[in-house]
């Protein structure tokens, strides 16, 4: 299988994206401390966002290959559109996400802003 589909697999899996939103969905209604919440934001959209840069990130892929880096910008950026999307969800009108505004907050979700 090639590398990057394994890594998408891998983070859409069980041990990412599935435990981050099973987190998630079993913190509603609960008081999360920080750990938790950066647990479940880490394994969102963030476990995606982590392991893949833009399309056609070859220089990404090299220098990762050559450095045996993981990338520290990647993890940060998925982490960083977990938070802005939660900040924006209590800032913004539902005409400007083009999506119902304050569903977290109307859930009672773990999130940065609470």
């Amino acid at each position: 299988m090639p590398i990057l589909l394994r890594e998408i697999a891998v983070a859409a899996g069980s041990q990412k994206l599935i435990a981050g939103q099973v987190s998630d969905l079993e913190a509603e209604g609960h008081k999360t401390d920080r750990a938790q919440l950066r647990y479940i934001h880490k394994n969102k959209t963030a476990a995606i966002l982590h392991n893949h840069g833009p399309p056609g990130c070859d220089e990404c892929e090299r220098r990762r290959e050559e450095t045996g880096s993981d990338h520290k910008v990647r993890p940060r950026a998925g982490l960083a559109f977990q938070i802005i999307d939660d900040i924006l969800d209590v800032t913004q009108t539902s005409e400007k996400l083009g999506k119902s505004a304050g569903k977290d907050v109307a859930a009672n979700k773990a999130t940065y802003p609470q």
